[in-house]
């Protein structure tokens, strides 16, 4: 099976972060298989927009992530993903995986995550962390 063509989450996360941190791939997925996926995933949603729009995404809540503001305003725009994945916010949420506890998807977990993923955006995935 294509491991690009069926998703994973971590289910030890919290439930509010499950999508956040679903990507593209099968188990088994290691720590640094995941964090090079979700950095994929990161890129993708940032090339679906423009960069206005990512900028507004970036700084929608400078109250609530001033580390996003601060490199939406800061940095180039071609840093921003992978600065976002560098971000302590997308850290704590990486740590929130028990990998020990972590396993395969059933057929309809997988197929529910699929549907749910193709909704995904910047915004939300921000507003997830």
């Amino acid at each position: 099976m294509d491991n690009l063509n069926v998703h994973w989450m971590p289910r030890t996360a919290p439930e509010d972060k499950q999508l956040l941190l679903a990507v593209k791939g099968a188990w088994p997925m290691t720590a640094s298989l995941h964090r090079q996926r979700m950095l994929e995933k990161v890129q993708a949603l940032f090339a679906q927009i423009s960069s206005q729009e990512a900028l507004q995404n970036m700084a929608m809540s400078e109250e609530h992530f001033p580390e996003l503001s601060m490199i939406a305003h800061n940095q180039p725009s071609r840093a921003w993903p992978e600065l976002l994945m560098m971000s302590d916010l997308m850290d704590a949420a990486l740590n929130l995986i028990k990998w020990q506890q972590e396993g395969a998807l059933t057929p309809q977990q997988q197929k529910d995550l699929t549907e749910a993923m193709e909704d995904q955006s910047l915004a939300s995935l921000i507003e997830s962390l």
